[in-house]
C-alpha cells in the first residue's frame, strides 16, 4: 500500500494519557501519522476530565464517552498503546474488535501481551516506524510470541 492509498486510513488511537510520559507517546503517534497524511482522531484532543473540576466533570463525562464511541465507529483501523495496562484503551480494544476494526497494539517499553488481545490484533509494534508498517498491513497475521 502506497502513502497516497494510506490516505484513505481513519485511525482511532487509543491511549492513556494521565502523566507526561503517556502524553509524549500519544503525541509521537499523532505526528507520525500527521507526517504521513494519515486521518486520525486522538481522544486526548477533546481534554481531559482530570483537569477539570467536578461539576464539568458530570457536564463533560457523556459528551466525551459519545463523541470516542463514534469516532471508533468512523475509525478503519485503531493504534492502541498497550503499555501501562489502561483499563480505558482495553475497553476501546474490545469495542473496536468487536465491531471489526483492524487493531494495532503499540509498547514504547516493550512487554508481551495478554494472548485474548494477541489474538485480536493484525500487529504488535515495538517502534514507531513500525505503526506505519502495521497500518500497511505489512505485519498482517502476524503476533508477538512473547503472550502472557
Amino acid at each position: 500500500m502506497s502513502n497516497s492509498n494510506m490516505k484513505g486510513l481513519k485511525v482511532y488511537i487509543a491511549a492513556p494519557f494521565f502523566n507526561e510520559e503517556q502524553l509524549d507517546v500519544v503525541r509521537k503517534i499523532e505526528l507520525l501519522l500527521e507526517s504521513n497524511g494519515i486521518n486520525f482522531f486522538s481522544p486526548r484532543s477533546e481534554g481531559i476530565l482530570k483537569d477539570l473540576n467536578v461539576e464539568q466533570r458530570k457536564l463533560e463525562m457523556g459528551r466525551l464517552f459519545r463523541s470516542n464511541v463514534d469516532h471508533m465507529d468512523w475509525c478503519t483501523h485503531c493504534v492502541a498503546v498497550v503499555d501501562d495496562y489502561d483499563t480505558g484503551t482495553v475497553w476501546e480494544m474490545g469495542y473496536l474488535y468487536a465491531t471489526h476494526k483492524k487493531l494495532i497494539t503499540f509498547s514504547a517499553c516493550y512487554h508481551g501481551i495478554n494472548v485474548m488481545l494477541n489474538e485480536s490484533i493484525v500487529a504488535h509494534c515495538i517502534t514507531y516506524e513500525s505503526i506505519i508498517d502495521g497500518l500497511k498491513g505489512i505485519f498482517e497475521d502476524t503476533k508477538t510470541g512473547d503472550v502472557t
